[in-house]
């Protein structure tokens, strides 16, 4: 969401409603993460979800988002991990099945990024090299 709405405009993200704990300053901290990185992997689950919480619905106020998110699909890899097996996952009976896909997917190669403290916490559960903590990034706020 951060990295969608920042791309937008960094103005934008102090306007979002999903992104009220969020400033400019953090997406500039994320891009500097990011800084050096080949490639986004996404699954279709984060891509839904991002999706719906941007509101993409047609109106001329969602508009940019729905075009820089599909530029970061056209950029991004996208991996697919089927529900079934996302499900069998024991942490997608507390996280749910987006989360429990990105665990599927984290590789100490391919780490996840996350401000989710559980989500975090699970992946640390699995292998701490698996998982980026980005709330410390954010929290250490100026």
């Amino acid at each position: 969401m951060l990295l969608i709405v920042g791309s937008v405009g960094r103005e934008q993200i102090a306007t979002h409603r999903r992104l009220k704990s969020f400033s400019s300053v953090d997406y500039d901290r994320l891009l500097v993460l990011l800084e050096g990185v080949q490639s986004i992997w996404v699954t279709p689950n984060v891509l839904t979800e991002t999706s719906n919480l941007l509101r993409i619905d047609g109106s001329d106020q969602s508009r940019p988002y729905a075009v820089a998110l599909h530029n970061l699909i056209g950029r991004g890899l996208e991996v697919y991990v089927p529900s079934d097996v996302a499900a069998a996952r024991s942490e997608y009976q507390y996280l749910g099945l987006t989360d429990a896909s990105l665990l599927e997917v984290a590789t100490p190669s391919r780490p996840l990024l996350t401000v989710d403290r559980r989500l975090f916490a699970a992946g640390a559960a699995i292998d701490p090299s698996i998982v980026v903590n980005v709330v410390s990034l954010f929290e250490d706020r100026q």
